[in-house]
């Protein structure tokens, strides 16, 4: 059986929105601990707020290497 693959083209996001991404992104990436982690607030555990903002940057396209 063939399985078809459909390929959406995006919009680009409006250039406000981009900046507004950019700045979230500079700012989670200023929260970070020296060992890599952010630290979680109102008891939630660091590892599942270190989760949900190595996925914002890795959506981003940033790696573990660079970014």
């Amino acid at each position: 059986m063939h399985t078809a693959v459909l390929a959406l083209a995006l919009a680009a996001p409006p250039p406000d929105a981009t900046a507004s991404v950019r700045a979230g992104l500079t700012w989670l990436a200023g929260q970070q601990k020296a060992d890599g982690s952010w630290a979680g607030a109102g008891g939630v555990e660091p590892t599942t707020i270190t989760a949900y903002a190595g996925l914002a940057l890795l959506m981003e396209g940033s790696t573990p290497a660079r970014g």
